[in-house]
């Protein structure tokens, strides 16, 4: 998985993770997730829900495993704070 960002206020989003592969994936090759976008007018909200692959089943993330996630995605996206219930606001 890979991060976030906007760019002229249209938000990008990059690598959100193998879903459909289960049997090929382990480690942070089973990070994944879904995105929500919700539109209104000219604005864009975006939230992001993490999963993982085990037992080649999709199962969502809780607790410390969803926020290393979250930490991880904060860590790699630009100019956007994710909070922990997922939300990704535009910080510029």
């Amino acid at each position: 998985m890979q991060g976030f960002e906007y760019y002229n206020k249209v938000p990008v989003t990059y690598s959100l993770g193998n879903f459909l592969f289960p049997d090929h994936v382990k480690n942070h090759g089973a990070e994944t997730g879904v995105l929500k976008m919700k539109f209104k007018e000219k604005n864009v909200k975006m939230s992001f829900n993490p999963y993982i692959i085990r037992n080649n089943q999709i199962t969502p993330t809780q607790g410390q495993e969803k926020q290393n996630m979250l930490q991880y995605l904060q860590s790699t996206s630009n100019d956007v704070q994710i909070e922990q219930d997922g939300k990704i606001i535009n910080m510029r």
